[in-house]
């Protein structure tokens, strides 16, 4: 009896392995995790839209799926839970591995589910505005390319409220990442350099009397000047919720920040980015704002070297996301909430470059975070060094840097979020 029911188990899961198919199983985790990157024109290397073009990589597709390399999440799953986590679960990644496993079955046509629509490779639908820069930049085939920059006048002549942008890099093979940046009409920020043109800011070149291998990796940035859009390989374009909007100040400039890197073969970039207005006044603020240490020499012999960084709120607000980035001796970066609580995020990672931000937890409660109040101010991630010994230079105006880059939003009593009354609109 027992023998038979074993059997009946048994044969009911090898059958259960052998009907995965493509169009029943596998397209639907495609679409959902894979094909925002694997389409014609994105980062993906190959796309992953129909049977014929996925079909010659089930093999690999199993391997980068079982190990967890695609798709890309760094955070640890077993501290927080994001609302944009693309990670698969236990039982796609089964999918998947089944359907290679088996040799890719195709399955019928019927069972596919109806395609995705991508709006002219737009992931924020039309975009209300599109900005492209006037002028291609060259990049040249080897050597190193400095962070560099263009300034252009926004044209918003009142304060413009956004829902939604995602940045449209013009070359994805040379562009490591780009920064949009909206210049208060009041800040000093790169005021002495042309707009139009492309330059390099001595406010970044390193210096003999500078403590780390590079001034400033933003060119002497302030909190002030909002990250407002950015672009790394992977990342997810942003989209608000309604009711929600990030503000452009009247008057603004656009700053655009490039990080090129060569290739072996001369190459140019002219990239854009779209804007959705928001259709009404928002209820809350969203606001990006930088807490970061650059300026930090780690002690020859020193196997951890604890990095740390704070920054005080004018206004309550509620963080619903962070964004770490940190370069080169790094193990285990982690965000507390706060103190006594448990860690908001943390990451295993080598070296964690961030690609993504991890956006609020999965049950949509934010973090408060109270105004002027030190103990709950959001504190950069401690990072202690993966190796011992001297810090290693560079001969370029980037190097180890610790920072997080957080994502906190308030109602209307609490607009005034940055640092000084400037940040107040």
């Amino acid at each position: 009896m027992f023998r038979y029911a074993g059997w009946l188990l048994v044969s009911a899961l090898c059958a259960c392995a052998a009907d995965v198919t493509f169009y029943k199983d596998v397209l639907p985790i495609l679409q959902n995790h894979c094909q925002e990157c694997h389409r014609p024109g994105e980062v993906g290397p190959m796309p992953l839209l129909t049977y014929k073009d996925t079909r010659p990589w089930a093999t690999a597709i199993r391997e980068a799926v079982r190990l967890r390399k695609m798709p890309p999440w760094f955070a640890d799953r077993s501290v927080g839970h994001f609302r944009n986590d693309r990670s698969l679960s236990q039982q796609d990644i089964d999918i998947l591995s089944q359907w290679s496993d088996n040799k890719g079955p195709e399955g019928k046509v019927k069972d596919a589910p109806p395609p995705r629509e991508w709006v002219e490779g737009w992931n924020i639908g039309k975009p209300d505005i599109v900005v492209q820069l006037p002028k291609a930049y060259d990049i040249p085939a080897k050597g190193t390319v400095e962070y560099t920059y263009f300034i252009l006048p926004s044209g918003f002549t009142k304060d413009t409220w956004v829902q939604a942008g995602e940045f449209r890099p013009g070359n994805r093979s040379v562009l490591h990442h780009a920064t949009v940046f909206f210049r208060d009409p009041d800040s000093r920020w790169l005021r002495k350099y042309p707009a139009g043109e492309y330059f390099v800011p001595a406010e970044q070149i390193a210096r003999a009397n500078a403590p780390s291998s590079g001034a400033t990796t933003n060119a002497g940035a302030s909190l002030l000047e909002e990250r407002f859009l950015g672009y790394v390989p992977g990342r997810q374009a942003m989209v608000l919720p309604p009711g929600q909007a990030r503000l452009i100040p009247a008057g603004s400039d656009i700053v655009v920040q490039f990080h090129y890197t060569t290739n072996g073969r001369p190459a140019t970039d002219r990239s854009s980015f779209g804007l959705v207005i928001a259709k009404e006044s928002p209820t809350r603020r969203f606001y990006t704002t930088a807490v970061a240490n650059d300026k930090f020499i780690i002690p020859a012999g020193a196997a951890d070297h604890v990095v740390q960084a704070s920054m005080t709120l004018r206004g309550d607000a509620e963080l619903t996301g962070f964004y770490p980035h940190t370069l080169f001796l790094l193990r285990l970066p982690t965000c507390p909430a706060g103190p006594g609580q448990d860690d908001f995020v943390r990451t295993g990672a080598s070296c964690f470059c961030g690609s993504e931000t991890l956006r609020s937890n999965s049950d949509g409660k934010p973090t408060p975070i109270p105004s002027h109040s030190s103990q709950r101010t959001g504190r950069l991630l401690p990072f202690r060094n993966l190796e011992t010994g001297l810090r290693r230079r560079h001969p370029r105006s980037w190097g180890e840097d610790a920072q997080g880059a957080y994502r906190i939003e308030s109602d209307r009593s609490g607009w005034c979020l940055g640092p000084t009354e400037r940040s107040c609109h």
